[in-house]
């Protein structure tokens, strides 16, 4: 929770320029006392007041310059501890009005009509739009489809109607949107809405060509088990038979072998009429050795067909296969030649870096990688020639105790499937070595700070490390093991004990009546002490003084200010004197004596 809003007073409207002062009350919800704040700003507080649970404040968020239209803007509530960290709380959307007239006419779109078509076939070009008559002045009117910007403008003259279309191309499911027609508005910037309508364009009968896919005829030597095949030499003729199921148009295949580049077939150069069919053929140049009969690949064939106007588009695709003589994917073959941890031997929680070096060893280039979990694919992987070595390597962690290692396992990617081939798997270890870095810790009893110099994680043997107690006021060391300075040889803990310093009064020196001047040897920093006298049922006592001691045991002489009683005579006199915690009383010897 971060406050919350209870009310808040900012004008509904404002002249462009003006400037709008605000101020918004917010109740503390939090449960405790906080600085309450405020601002028009999500990220930044601009007013806060400290504010007790359960109670409100009232805060300004700060001017604001109106703009030259109407804006929409968030009021915030927030809640901090310290006026540093905030925690958002409530929020308020508030809307201001521009009251100014405009000072720059705009143009103004009324709608006479809708365009678009009720149907039209798949992969046509249909014009939806309006035809708009500007009741404004002259400027532009915009024209979207579905909202989500203005697709196209056009300039009107005041008083002008023609039409605003914007072309879409016709997709298989129809279309079903909103046509939105706007005015820029001259003084903002902005286009504003001034019609919309929900239109639907079903698929018609098609007036374009559609191709589809009738037959395909394999190469005749599809079957054959000749070794002559050679990379980029050995070629094969394939065909397919289109017929054109739509409006008369041109047609065409395009044959994309596995692995292969793609190849574009014959197109008809004349116009083939409904229903009417024609043979689309290309010859491919297979661009792998042949390596054995029985191998298989896929050719995908695409039917395309084009007008006069539009150009070639994909109306129909089927897969074909071919066993083929020659037409083979080889691949890549990973090999793990080794892995090289360095170091070897490691000591415990060091950072180790693995060397994974591989080979390709297939006859072709493509990817090789490795893991080191068995997760199917590779934790990284490159694009190797063939018969080539290539080095990976990652980085380890020894454990705290104990050998560490793992496992390697490597792979390579199939290309003609595009899947990774685990290759095997093999592990490694590296040995726990002994321990180079140690800790320092501090046990501390009583009052005091502990400091180490160089300060450290970790210390490496040999290092020279000063260790200074500084007791707290009112304390002193007692102990400290070992001494400083300490040189470093293994996990190492210091002792360090501080007691309460003990406080003696030394002598009191001259009493007189006013004031008693004492002298003390305080054992510690600082301390407070007064003097008190009594005979009987009287006492009278001094206020504390407080003496900051800058030598330790030096004589010194305080004064105290006493209202002394009326009565003569000799009183018991006593010295109090607080170090800490520890109050020490000591009687004055002899007492005080009061004369008339």
């Amino acid at each position: 929770m971060g406050g919350q809003i209870t009310s808040h007073t900012v004008p509904s409207s404002a002249t462009t320029g003006q400037v709008i002062n605000a101020s918004v009350t917010i109740y503390n919800n939090t449960g405790v006392a906080c600085w309450i704040g405020t601002s028009w700003d999500a990220n930044t507080v601009w007013d806060y007041l400290w504010c007790n649970a359960g109670a409100s404040v009232t805060l300004q968020p700060g001017q604001i310059t109106m703009k030259s239209y109407s804006v929409t803007m968030n009021l915030y509530a927030f809640s901090s501890p310290d006026a540093g960290t905030w925690s958002m709380g409530d929020n308020r959307s508030i809307t201001i009005t521009n009251s100014t007239p405009p000072a720059t006419p705009s143009a103004k779109a009324s709608v006479q009509s809708w365009i678009y078509p009720a149907t039209a076939a798949y992969g046509e070009t249909v014009s939806i739009g309006a035809s708009v008559k500007n009741i404004g002045a002259a400027g532009y009117i915009g024209l979207s489809i579905g909202g989500s910007g203005v697709n196209t403008q056009l300039y009107y003259a005041a008083n002008e109607t023609k039409n605003i279309t914007y072309d879409y191309g016709m997709p298989s499911g129809g279309i079903s949107s909103v046509i939105y027609v706007y005015h820029l508005d001259v003084d903002s910037g902005l286009w504003l809405q001034d019609a919309n309508k929900s239109f639907v364009i079903s698929i018609g009968t098609s007036s374009y060509p559609k191709a589809t896919i009738y037959s395909i005829t394999l190469p005749s030597n599809s079957q054959s088990t000749s070794n002559a095949w050679v990379p980029g030499s050995t070629t094969f003729s394939i065909t397919c038979r289109i017929q054109n199921t739509g409006a008369a148009g041109y047609v065409r295949a395009v044959f994309t072998p596995n692995g292969c580049g793609q190849v574009i077939g014959s197109a008809s150069t004349t116009k083939i009429a409904t229903n009417g069919y024609f043979n689309s053929t290309a010859v491919i140049a297979c661009p792998y050795p042949y390596s054995g009969s029985g191998q298989t690949g896929t050719i995908q064939v695409t039917a395309q067909s084009k007008t006069d106007l539009i150009d070639w588009m994909s109306d129909n695709y089927s897969l074909s296969t071919v066993i083929a003589g020659g037409y083979v994917v080889p691949s890549p073959k990973s090999q793990l030649v080794s892995i090289v941890p360095v170091p070897s031997s490691a000591p415990p929680n060091s950072a180790v870096t693995v060397a994974v070096n591989m080979k390709n060893i297939g006859p072709v280039s493509g990817y090789i990688g490795y893991g080191i979990a068995n997760t199917g694919v590779p934790l990284a992987y490159a694009n190797v020639a063939a018969n080539t070595p290539y080095s990976f390597s990652f980085g380890y962690g020894m454990p705290a105790s104990g050998n560490g290692g793992g496992t390697v396992y490597y792979y390579h990617k199939d290309t003609l499937t595009g899947a990774w081939i685990l290759g095997g798997s093999q592990p490694w270890t590296v040995t726990a070595g002994a321990k180079t870095d140690f800790t320092i810790t501090v046990n501390k009893t009583g009052n005091g700070t502990v400091t180490l110099s160089p300060v450290k994680t970790t210390y490496k043997a040999g290092d020279i490390v000063t260790v200074t107690a500084t007791p707290d006021n009112g304390w002193q060391l007692a102990n400290i093991s070992p001494l400083s300075p300490l040189t470093v040889s293994g996990d190492t803990v210091i002792n360090v004990t501080f007691i309460v310093a003990p406080v003696s009064i030394f002598k009191v020196g001259r009493v007189s009546k006013g004031t008693v001047a004492m002298t003390v040897i305080p054992e510690g920093t600082s301390y407070l002490s007064r003097i008190y006298i009594s005979q009987g049922s009287v006492e009278k006592a001094s206020s504390p003084v407080k003496v900051a001691v800058t030598s330790t045991g030096t004589p010194r002489t305080d004064d105290y200010a006493i209202t002394w009683p009326t009565i003569a005579g000799t009183y018991d006199a006593f010295v109090e004197i607080i170090v800490g915690t520890t109050k020490v009383t000591e009687q004055i010897a002899g007492g005080v004596t009061i004369v008339a």
